[in-house]
């Protein structure tokens, strides 16, 4: 594959893994990282905790309290929610599954992060599970998805929404229309459904599943031993009468990872930041959008990031022409606000705060410095605003 140089880029990058400990080693830290978050914002004079909202292991989390089937679902459902309910002090920041399930993708394809653990970076050389198109060559990817599919099974527990017919879909929700190619059995514009056929799969009598039909576990003769996931649930969601974020919130070690979340609180985020502009043609494969914060002493804070699965080549991919563009919210605390506003001058008047963009692809990591996401339209150049 390739061309001899990069034949010859390969071997030498190759030659430096030859020990299959130490490179378990790199891909297990690396892994790690993205679990647990390498997003560090310094504290203030009263050392206050703040919302985790960043490590995929609290997207996991806040997943499980997605307060409905379409927003637990799909990124493009989570997305409009946080448009719709944004700016309402009592709604509150949600994640759909599809979130750390991307996470993951890139974690164990050797994805470049900054500030974790990992094999030296090159063109070409991820792991397949960080690509769309190559991850089902990855012998890991049926692991990835069997938990995937376990997590969607707690999610179900805790909303007591295990049974065929629980499940609903939002009428005409941004997620839930199909576009070009999604699948090619039905017309573009199609409204799914939990009783939409699920081409090609079908029943032994010839017919076709529905999401219906993939509902309860028990038709499908499926049952999940316990997993990581099942200590959160120590009491029986139907008969306790308590909301799934008073059910597992009591069982995490840091409640710093469903701050925000809890349904009978206050919100903690005092300003949600809108990351856009940003097109999936613009990079070759997946990326991660990472929004920086430019304070009152100048230095650079990480405040959010999203990681983004897609394809070396979107052009050849009918159902990637109609989901070009990519945004994500950050939600950002008063405290951490506070911290980079800095204190007030004399007039009462707090320092501006610079949101810098940055998009670590497989090419190298791309820079948009404070001014450059303000300077209109054009292609390249995403764009920062409130919610």
């Amino acid at each position: 594959m390739g061309t001899e140089a990069d034949r010859e880029e390969t071997r030498v990058h190759n030659a430096a893994f030859q020990d299959p400990a130490q490179t378990t080693a790199l891909l297990n830290n690396n892994v790690t990282e993205w679990l647990l978050g390498t997003v560090e914002i310094p504290n203030d004079p009263s050392n206050t905790r703040r919302p985790d909202t960043y490590s995929v292991l609290a997207r996991f989390l806040r997943c499980l309290v997605a307060p409905n089937y379409t927003v637990f679902s799909n990124t493009a459902s989570q997305t409009q929610w946080i448009k719709e309910h944004g700016q309402d002090p009592s709604s509150h920041y949600v994640v759909s599954l599809e979130s750390p399930h991307n996470a993951i993708h890139l974690a164990l394809g050797g994805f470049y992060q900054e500030g974790a653990y990992n094999a030296s970076p090159i063109r070409g050389a991820n792991g397949d599970m960080g690509a769309n198109e190559m991850a089902g060559f990855d012998p890991i990817f049926y692991f990835h998805h069997a938990f995937i599919d376990y997590t969607f099974s707690i999610w179900q527990r805790l909303w007591n929404s295990t049974k065929r017919g629980d499940l609903t879909l939002i009428p005409n929700y941004p997620g839930t229309i199909l576009a070009v190619g999604q699948p090619p059995n039905f017309p573009p514009g199609t409204h799914i459904q939990m009783t939409t056929p699920l081409y090609p799969f079908k029943k032994p009598n010839g017919e076709v599943y529905t999401s219906d039909d993939a509902t309860d576990l028990n038709e499908l003769g499926i049952a999940y031993g316990p997993g990581s996931l099942d200590p959160l649930i120590r009491v029986d969601p139907a008969r306790s009468g308590k909301s799934p974020f008073d059910i597992i919130n009591p069982q995490i070690s840091d409640p710093r990872r469903l701050a925000g979340s809890n349904p009978n609180a206050p919100n903690p985020f005092a300003r949600t930041k809108w990351v856009h502009n940003i097109s999936r043609a613009q990079y070759e494969g997946s990326f991660v959008v990472r929004l920086y914060a430019r304070g009152h002493d100048g230095k650079e804070v990480e405040v959010g990031r999203e990681p983004y699965l897609s394809r070396w080549n979107v052009k050849g991919c009918a159902n990637c022409q109609n989901h070009l563009d990519v945004e994500l919210y950050v939600p950002l605390d008063a405290a951490t606000l506070d911290l980079l506003e800095g204190p007030a001058d004399r007039t009462g008047k707090k320092a501006e705060i610079d949101w810098l963009v940055k998009v670590q692809a497989l090419d190298g990591l791309h820079e948009f410095p404070p001014g450059e996401e303000r300077g209109g339209e054009s292609a390249g150049r995403p764009k920062v605003d409130d919610l």
